[in-house]
């Protein structure tokens, strides 16, 4: 009867938003998802970019000063890099190495991605 009918309305609705395709009276849902989605940068992480600032430097490295931190803070800015999983597509050949960071903040950096 009418219960069947309205449940397997539902049933279509979900497998339609399973396989990416919202119908037209739904756009909320897929503007949501595409604004935490990073689509811009090809991210399929769903959480906010961490930027490279003075904050998460602070976070990764609480007990050396704050002018050591902005130092190699600034060397990483000053490679163009702006958020921290941008740093994970360096390699340790022609990436890490080129930066001129002391090892142990490396290591330390490396392990926060």
């Amino acid at each position: 009867g009418k219960k069947d009918e309205s449940h397997s309305v539902a049933q279509q609705h979900a497998q339609q938003v399973e396989a990416g395709s919202p119908p037209a009276t739904n756009n909320t849902a897929a503007a949501s998802s595409a604004n935490t989605s990073g689509a811009e940068t090809g991210l399929t992480q769903s959480s906010a970019r961490q930027a490279l600032d003075a904050e998460w430097m602070a976070s990764l490295f609480p007990s050396k000063e704050e002018a050591k931190r902005q130092k190699w803070l600034t060397a990483l800015l000053d490679n163009e890099f702006e958020y921290v999983d941008e740093l994970s597509d360096l390699d340790a050949s022609n990436g890490w190495d080129s930066l001129g960071l002391p090892l142990a903040i490396k290591a330390t950096i490396q392990k926060a991605f």
